[in-house]
């Protein structure tokens, strides 16, 4: 009995020092995971961007699976569910303006050199960088972003002209080498006549501005053309499927419903053409603004 007691203390003594020793040895942290929801999943596969942007994303695409689902019940026709995820995808791109995004970055532009030379007027701000600094909450959102990397790049000892160079290579536009050029060779000269530079630059800028806003409307016309096409076929195809079925019986063969993918991708070629003609092509960049500098040493 003595004997069954001792090996007992001893046994319990030797697991106490060990679970001691397991007790103080520091053990690596496993991460618990998680199962992944639907919606992480989605967002992971799809790259699904966050906020607005991605709901607007998730609605258009259920959109798009409902109007597949309901053409391919109702004209009975496979390839529906081909050309319809198609059009949904390419459609938006032709039938937008793309000439929206230039324009709006020369009238931001225009914004953001007024709101320097307004700047220079007041008095507030006698030197370049000061207005540029103070110019940073009045930029427009268009160009915010590059704006505020070059008032950074100031602020951490860039050179002005050099800060101004990468400024107009971010923008890639041919307005923002003419607006960085100007403003090189204003902050190199450190002359009082700055805000007279900067007046001159708002005026040619706005010039451009209403230019390309008149050409852009005379062009609209063509957009609009084509916007209304799609929309007159599709209701026309809609309603002839619906109260005339023999009207899809020459499509229901194999041979048939390649040739109506093949009609289909010759009026987006048709659309592509009419796009790439009201596209406005822009003037050759002065690359590199760099040589600006060159001509201002000299």
């Amino acid at each position: 009995m003595n004997g069954t007691v001792g090996a007992a203390i001893g046994f319990l003594a030797a697991s106490g020092i060990l679970l001691l020793v397991l007790g103080l040895r520091r053990w690596p942290v496993r991460r618990v995971r998680t199962k992944e929801t639907f919606g992480e999943t989605w967002a992971r596969v799809t790259r699904r961007p966050t906020g607005p942007a991605g709901r607007r994303r998730d609605r258009f695409v259920l959109l798009a699976a409902v109007v597949t689902l309901a053409a391919f019940l109702i004209t009975g026709l496979p390839v529906m569910l081909l050309v319809v995820p198609v059009l949904a995808l390419v459609l938006p791109y032709l039938l937008g303006n793309p000439n929206a995004a230039a324009i709006e970055r020369t009238a931001a532009l225009d914004q953001w050199v007024r709101s320097l030379r307004s700047l220079l007027h007041a008095g507030s701000d006698n030197t370049m960088e000061g207005a540029l600094q103070s110019s940073l909450p009045s930029a427009p959102d268009q160009i915010k972003e590059q704006v505020s990397t070059l008032i950074a790049r100031i602020n951490s000892r860039w050179p002005t002209d050099r800060a101004l160079v990468a400024f107009a290579d971010e923008l890639a536009d041919p307005t923002a080498d003419v607006v960085a050029a100007a403003l090189i060779l204003a902050s190199r000269r450190r002359g009082t006549g700055l805000a007279d530079v900067l007046e001159g630059l708002s005026a040619a800028v706005g010039d451009e501005v209403r230019a390309r806003r008149k050409i852009e409307a005379e062009r609209a016309s063509a957009r609009a053309t084509g916007r209304y096409m799609t929309v007159i076929f599709a209701a026309l195809g809609i309603l002839l499927s619906l109260f005339s079925p023999t009207y899809l019986a020459p499509y229901q063969t194999a041979v048939g419903q390649i040739i109506l993918a093949v009609v289909i991708a010759a009026y987006l070629g048709a659309l592509w053409l009419a796009r790439r003609i009201t596209t406005v092509q822009d003037h050759p960049r002065i690359h590199p603004v760099a040589s600006v500098l060159e001509d201002a040493r000299a």
